[in-house]
């Protein structure tokens, strides 16, 4: 079978040639993957209030299982960050409270990182004893979103 005219650039060299580019093109885009501004920039008010409820819930359950507040967010759960949106650690703060009520406060700072200003977010949490002495299941929660 002859070679027509416009089958000329398809040789083996031509062939190697594209390969090679294609492959370093591949190679160029993996490597650049999630580092451009392609991947959308997280919700920093968002990702605070998933926070505050994530570390609520974890509390909540070591409160019900120890039947005591943590000493630290750490003692609750050593794994998951203690941090707000915007990186800034969450304020840890148990109430001083009688052998009947326990209660806490879990505070975010806010974009401006700075306690006491109107972009603070706070969640307290009061455990009251359930009338057979243990504390946990009767719980109220107060959130204070930012103004």
């Amino acid at each position: 079978m002859a070679k027509s005219s416009d089958q000329k650039w398809l040789t083996p060299k031509t062939m190697a040639v594209s390969g090679f580019l294609l492959a370093a093109l591949v190679i160029v885009i993996y490597l650049n993957m999630g580092n451009g501004p392609s991947a959308p920039p997280l919700n920093t008010r968002e990702n605070t209030h998933d926070q505050l409820a994530r570390w609520e819930a974890e509390i909540t359950a070591f409160v019900t299982r120890e039947q005591r507040l943590p000493a630290s967010m750490s003692e609750a759960n050593a794994k998951m960050k203690a941090t707000d949106g915007w990186g800034t650690p969450l304020e840890f703060t148990p109430g001083a409270d009688g052998p009947k009520k326990t209660s806490y406060r879990l505070r975010a700072l806010g974009a401006d990182k700075l306690p006491d200003t109107p972009d603070d977010w706070s969640t307290t949490v009061v455990f009251n004893d359930d009338g057979y002495g243990k504390i946990g299941n009767d719980r109220s929660t107060r959130v204070e979103p930012p103004q």
